[in-house]
């Protein structure tokens, strides 16, 4: 038997699989169909390039399933497959079919697995829009995209009416953070859009798209704007000058007027 250590013969190309976690995967045995196949044996490589048996098929005895397989891993003998199911990131790494024809001759199929999970649909949560500034500055809308169980860690991208957000985005740093047991990513990010029309806002994680939102309504900003309205005509008077003309004020009546004025005149 060669359960723990690679054995000689013809080597095969590597297989790259992928699989998700929770979900399955299949390994072929790749060998000669002109070949009569008498054992094979399915491993996986670990520490100092050992091996491990997990899964096998001998024409003269039994082989035994190790306990942490026995419910999760099944062979087909004609198909010469081994499914893999439950996957856990721990499952990811390099796995080996070892096939024996009746000459004990061997012919090896090498694996590399890697193992994802996916995202959970992001949410664009805890927005909060300001007003316009008096001083003329725009209003602002703050959101929130947050996602979590996935893997490997992922950035937090983002789309504005379907263009280019960076004109208009301004993007905060990552949180993130890793079970340290599913070892599964938890992100979220701020972003802050500046308000000068109603626009549709979705972010994706890993592949994960958000449902779309709609920030700086025309509604709300019709209000807000109607509110900074309201303020300056009963405190102010606010002339358009052209240019060179300076704008002057002056409090009467307990209002704060102002009028245009050439300038170096009186």
């Amino acid at each position: 038997m060669c359960p723990c250590r690679l054995c000689p013969g013809d080597v095969n190309p590597v297989v790259n699989l992928t699989g998700v976690v929770e979900g399955s995967v299949r390994l072929r045995c790749l060998f000669s169909k002109n070949e009569t196949i008498v054992r094979i044996y399915f491993q996986k490589k670990v520490e100092n390039e050992e091996q491990i048996f997990i899964i096998g098929y001998d024409s003269k005895k039994p082989l035994e399933v190790p306990e942490k397989y026995r419910k999760r891993c099944s062979m087909d003998k004609q198909a010469a497959t081994m499914e893999l199911s439950q996957l856990t990131l721990a499952d990811e790494g390099v796995y080996f079919c070892i096939a024996f024809n009746s000459a004990y001759w061997t012919t090896q199929t090498t694996f590399h697995l890697t193992v994802t999970a996916n995202y959970t649909v992001p949410e664009i949560s805890s927005w909060r829009c300001s007003e316009p500034g008096f001083s003329g500055s725009l209003p602002s809308c703050t959101v929130t995209c947050s996602s979590s169980g996935g893997y490997p860690w992922s950035n937090v991208g983002w789309a504005v009416d379907g263009g280019n957000p960076g004109d208009v985005l301004r993007v905060a740093g990552n949180t993130s953070e890793q079970d340290p047991h599913s070892h599964l990513w938890n992100v979220s990010q701020n972003a802050t859009l500046n308000c000068t029309r109603p626009v549709n806002v979705t972010c994706v994680v890993g592949g994960s798209i958000s449902s779309p939102i709609t920030l700086c309504a025309y509604d709300a900003l019709a209000a807000s704007t109607q509110k900074a309205s309201a303020y300056f005509s009963r405190r102010r008077c606010l002339p358009v000058c052209p240019k060179p003309y300076d704008v002057i004020e002056k409090k009467t009546n307990n209002r704060l007027c102002a009028t245009c004025h050439a300038r170096g005149s009186q």
